[in-house]
């Protein structure tokens, strides 16, 4: 019984994943078919979006990453999972990103109706007028955030983490449109704990969501230290719900949509107070990590490659001081492609979270199996030679310049920053917005050069980028003559 149990056991097991399992014919590690923590080793170093690099180099397309995983980087799969006739919808790891019973957010929720009935409720508070209006809020706030850099680095003489700055600014951003006024993190001078938590967070997240059958019990398993970092978030959430329902508001914000969406589904206030939670949690972690990251590592590639700067800043030249407005920056053709190429190289969700196929479906040239789980590597699918000249390296001329054929053709075609179809970003007309202006007056006020010029950008893979960090030397530009000669862009 014993030998039955332990040997024979096993080798059916095997057998099936490798030969029988609907996935057998797809390529891939051998302990990714029959391993099911073989998913969970791979993100433990934070290093996933290479290992799926290399993987993809040495299998093709379509991987399988998992007991009944593929990772597809080809030109069809954001298309296919995300598209208005998709065959995809949102995989049961969802589930583990719901804190209370019976109530999914905005982004767990994985029933397309009712997903689309939340979109509409919310989309006017992200319209373009919406953000219009709110503008001169951003502006202030941009200008605290370069005020606050000058002073932490006077003339260049003390080295700053951007990154940690520029999370805060971002906090503010957010704190603007979920809660009616900003975190207020910039003015306080100290380091705050708040992002961090959150990195915590959504490390957990991640891990959950390879693990979804332990969604259930997840309280009981979760370790005490991440649990009262959790419980700590929430708390600080409810906090700014409440004082946002105390304090009312005129405007039909972000907060006010939310607010009156889940009124229409209970009366209880309790359950009102954790529906708020759940869903503005989504947007301050979409609002602030992903811009934040994509503003670090934006100026991160400026001050490696001082040509690109000098290049924009003739550009931003060219308007007067009041024509630095949102309606205006969307007109540069060079500051698009400055933030266009940065989503390129550091897309801030660097892998689609797992879609599952509601029937066979063709993706790539090969027939996806009904119930399989999809996720689509966009750091690999963004660096191929296939679709993009040089894909390594920091070109922005690559969206302008008409030499760039296979990029100005394929490239634009696989290229979608805010995703497509019916799950396409709900806040991208704020992100360009934001990424403009910050931008606009990083590269007006500063000139800045890196402390290790040298090193990567580095950073952690937790479907989002977590965990980044990057030291640099800002000059005031009246007083930016420390400024290296210029360098030309290289592989990164």
């Amino acid at each position: 019984m014993h030998f039955l149990v332990f040997t024979i056991m096993p080798l059916i097991y095997v057998f099936y994943q490798l030969y029988l399992h609907p996935l057998a014919a797809f390529p891939g590690p051998f302990w990714a078919k029959v391993n099911p923590l073989w998913p969970v080793i791979l993100l433990f170093k934070g290093q996933r979006h290479k290992s799926l690099r290399r993987l993809h180099s040495q299998y093709g397309d379509h991987v399988r990453v998992g007991i009944n995983t593929l990772s597809i980087s080809h030109l069809d799969a954001d298309q296919a999972t995300h598209g208005h006739d998709t065959k995809f919808v949102k995989d049961k790891a969802y589930d583990y990103m719901n804190d209370y019973p019976n109530i999914r957010s905005f982004g767990s929720e994985r029933d397309t109706a009712t997903y689309l009935r939340m979109k509409r409720a919310i989309a006017p508070s992200l319209s373009q007028k919406a953000v219009d209006g709110i503008e001169s809020q951003i502006v202030e706030r941009t200008k605290l955030f370069c005020s606050t850099i000058t002073k932490r680095c006077p003339e260049g003489k003390t080295p700053l983490d951007i990154a940690e700055l520029l999370g805060y600014l971002m906090f503010d951003f957010i704190g603007i449109f979920c809660f009616g006024k900003p975190y207020g993190m910039l003015e306080t001078g100290v380091r705050q704990t708040l992002p961090d938590l959150i990195d915590n967070s959504i490390v957990m997240f991640s891990y959950g969501f390879l693990m979804p059958w332990i969604a259930p019990v997840k309280r009981f398993v979760t370790p005490k230290s991440l649990a009262r970092d959790r419980q700590a978030i929430i708390e600080d959430y409810k906090s700014r719900v409440n004082e946002h329902i105390s304090r009312g508001s005129k405007n039909k914000d972000l907060f006010e949509s939310i607010h009156q969406y889940v009124k229409g589904l209970s009366d209880d206030p309790k359950i009102v107070e954790n529906y708020l939670v759940a869903n503005l949690e989504v947007f301050v972690i979409a609002g602030s990590k992903t811009l934040a990251t994509m503003l670090t590592a934006a100026i991160f590639y400026m001050a490696r490659y001082p040509n690109v700067s000098h290049k924009l800043r003739h550009e931003l030249e060219k308007l007067l001081p009041d024509q630095i407005t949102g309606h205006k920056l969307a007109e540069l053709p060079y500051l698009n492609a400055v933030i266009k190429e940065t989503l390129r190289l550091i897309p801030p969700v660097l892998l689609l979270s797992s879609r599952s196929a509601v029937e066979d479906v063709e993706v790539g040239g090969r027939i996806i199996p009904k119930t399989t789980s999809v996720i689509v590597p966009y750091y690999t699918l963004y660096r191929d030679n296939r679709y993009f000249t040089q894909p390594d390296v920091f070109i922005p001329e690559r969206w302008l310049d008409s030499r760039f054929h296979l990029d100005q053709s394929l490239g634009k075609t696989v290229h979608l920053p805010f995703s497509a179809g019916i799950h396409s970003c709900i806040g991208q007309i704020v992100a360009q917005l934001e990424m403009r202006l910050v931008l606009a007056y990083w590269v007006l006020g500063f000139d800045a050069t890196l402390v290790e010029p040298d090193a990567p950008f580095q950073f952690e893979e937790h479907f989002l980028a977590c965990k980044i960090h990057c030291l640099l030397k800002a000059y005031p530009r009246e007083k930016s003559g420390h400024l290296r000669g210029n360098r030309t862009c290289q592989r990164d």
